[in-house]
C-alpha cells in the first residue's frame, strides 16, 4: 500500500509512471497557475465513460493517495470492467503543496499567500489554489448565488473568484469534460460519510438509481440536494443532464487523520466497484431485452 503522507505532486506523477505500465494512458490536459501538470489517466477503449477525481481542495489532500491506492488495488477488476475511466487524481496541485508544504516560492505569490494566511501559523487549513480560489466554487452553476455569500476576495477557503472559471485548474477540467464527454462522473472530498447526486433537479433518473445502489453498497447516506452551487458536479449535471456525484469520504474534521487512509481507500473502492456492478448490470439487462 502506498503511503499517504506529504503524498505532493511530485509523488504523484512517480506513481503516474507506474500505473502507466499497468495500462494507463497518460494525458497532460492543462497546467496549475504555477505550472504543474494536470494529468488524466485513461483506461479502456469501449462502453461508457467513467470519470473519477480527487485533490480539488487542498487540506483534503489525502483524497489523491486515496484514489491513487483505491485504483491500483481495484486494477483486475477495472480493467474487464464493460466501461472506459477517466481519472484525475489532483486537481489543485499548487494548493495541495501549499497545504504540505507552505507559500510557494514565487513572488508575488509567496508574500500574498503567506499574508492570507495570517496569522495562522501551519497552512493545514488551506482550501484554495495558489491564488486564493476555491477551485470547486468556480463552475458556472448558479455561481451568482456562491458569489453573494461566500467571501469576497482571495482567502485561503471558500473565495469563489471574481468570475467562474477564472482558475486555469477549474477551466481545464471544463475543456476535459467537453472533449471527453464523461457519462458518470464522481468527485472524492472528505468529510461526511455521505454523497451527493442532484442539482435544481436536472439529474436523469439513472442518478437516483445509481444513488440507491451506491448507498446500499457503501453505506454512505444519499443526499439528493444541498444548498450549495457551483461545484463541478454541479456543473456537469446542469450541462449534460447525466448522474454527477459528490463523495464525501470519511468523518471528522478535515485534514483527516492519515490513519484513516485504509478505510478510506476501502470506501472508495465500494464506489467504483458500486459503479462497475450497476453498469454492468444495466447492460445485462439491455442484452435480455434485445
Amino acid at each position: 500500500m502506498i503511503s499517504p503522507v506529504n503524498f505532493d505532486h511530485q509523488v504523484l506523477m512517480s506513481h503516474v509512471d507506474d500505473l502507466i505500465q499497468a495500462g494507463f494512458h497518460r494525458h497532460i490536459f492543462g497546467r496549475s497557475l504555477l505550472g504543474r501538470e494536470l494529468v488524466e489517466l485513461e483506461l479502456g477503449d469501449k462502453g461508457p465513460l467513467v470519470h473519477l477525481n480527487a485533490g480539488f481542495h487542498a487540506h483534503e489532500a489525502i483524497t489523491t493517495p486515496v484514489l491513487v491506492e483505491a485504483v491500483l488495488q481495484l486494477l483486475p477488476e477495472m480493467q474487464i470492467a464493460p466501461m472506459r475511466f477517466s481519472i484525475v487524481p489532483m486537481v489543485n496541485p499548487d494548493g495541495i503543496e501549499i497545504f504540505l508544504h507552505g507559500p510557494p516560492e514565487q513572488e508575488p505569490l509567496h508574500t500574498m499567500v503567506a499574508m492570507l494566511n495570517y496569522p495562522h501559523p501551519t497552512f493545514d487549513t488551506w482550501k484554495a489554489n495558489a491564488r486564493g480560489v476555491d477551485l470547486n466554487n468556480q463552475f458556472p452553476a448558479k455561481w451568482h448565488v456562491e458569489k453573494k455569500r461566500k467571501p469576497p476576495l482571495p482567502c485561503p477557503r471558500d473565495f469563489p473568484g471574481y468570475e467562474p472559471l477564472t482558475e486555469p485548474e477549474a477551466l481545464a477540467m471544463v475543456d476535459l469534460a467537453k472533449q471527453r464527454l464523461f457519462d458518470y462522473v464522481f468527485a472524492f472530498h472528505t468529510q461526511g460519510r455521505e454523497f451527493y447526486w442532484g442539482y435544481e433537479k436536472e439529474e436523469p433518473l439513472e442518478s437516483v438509481k445509481l444513488a440507491l445502489h451506491l448507498e446500499a453498497l457503501t453505506g454512505y447516506k444519499s443526499v439528493p440536494y444541498i444548498d450549495s452551487f457551483a461545484g463541478f458536479k454541479d456543473w456537469f449535471i446542469h450541462t449534460y443532464k447525466k448522474p454527477g456525484f459528490t463523495v464525501e469520504l470519511g468523518l471528522g474534521k478535515n485534514p483527516l487523520p492519515v490513519d484513516d487512509f485504509e478505510d478510506l481507500v476501502n470506501d472508495t473502492k465500494a464506489f467504483i466497484r458500486g459503479t462497475i456492478s450497476f453498469i454492468s448490470q444495466r447492460k445485462e439487462k439491455r442484452a435480455d431485452n434485445s
